[in-house]
């Protein structure tokens, strides 16, 4: 941390390097003393903009996994706390949030959502069979199941539709079939075999966690 100290006291921390850096991205990426460390950077001045092209800095703490989500949580805060805009959109038009949900970042996600990030924005999601779509975040985080419960137990709207008019049980019913044809058929590398069973995996596990979270209509609203 000393020797950290002293790095830091030898370059100019309000600035960004040609190649897109930011002094306020090494406390992030660090594997040690994280929250010491950004501590430090902040409290001598370090901007917790970034350098343009790469997202702020809270994008760069969502596409950086970590295991422990207290650290994380703490990272965060401090972050939100000396400015960093939760809602903020990077080059691709992502917020934090989405970066996290995008990368499967459990503990950065949970982060996020316990400061306020909105679990309901739009944003650009590429699926294994058809491309790239608008979609709302939760369609995104059907991928990765605990994400998709994170999303739903923080407010996100299980009802709303994709580009195409699909809800989201449809989106997934149609994906899982897909794939499982997909694997029926037989004709790809196991590493993509392994990739598509993990995926049919979560997506069902998501759905089961969809179909738990519906209300149930009383007997008077089914007439």
């Amino acid at each position: 941390l000393q020797a950290y100290r002293e790095a830091r006291a030898r370059v100019e921390i309000t600035t960004f390097s040609m190649r897109g850096d930011h002094p306020i991205y090494w406390p992030i990426r660090a594997r040690e003393d994280r929250p010491e460390r950004l501590w430090s950077m902040l409290a001598a001045g370090a901007s917790v903009k970034g350098a343009p092209g790469n997202g702020e800095a809270l994008h760069i703490f969502a596409e950086t996994r970590r295991s422990d989500p207290e650290e994380q949580f703490v990272m965060a805060q401090m972050l939100v706390q000396a400015g960093a805009a939760l809602e903020a959109r990077n080059y691709a038009g992502k917020t934090p949030l989405a970066c996290a949900v995008a990368g499967r970042g459990h503990a950065e996600t949970a982060a996020l959502l316990r400061l306020g990030a909105d679990p309901d924005i739009r944003l650009r999601w590429a699926s294994l069979d058809e491309g790239a779509f608008r979609a709302p975040l939760l369609f995104a985080g059907a991928e990765e199941a605990r994400i998709f419960r994170l999303l739903l137990d923080h407010g996100a709207d299980p009802t709303r539709r994709d580009s195409r008019g699909r809800s989201l049980d449809t989106y997934l019913r149609e994906t899982i079939a897909r794939q499982a044809a997909d694997m029926d058929r037989g004709e790809m590398s196991g590493n993509l075999l392994r990739r598509l069973k993990r995926s049919t995996r979560a997506l069902s596990t998501s759905l089961d966690l969809l179909n738990d979270h519906r209300p149930v209509r009383s007997r008077k609203d089914r007439g």
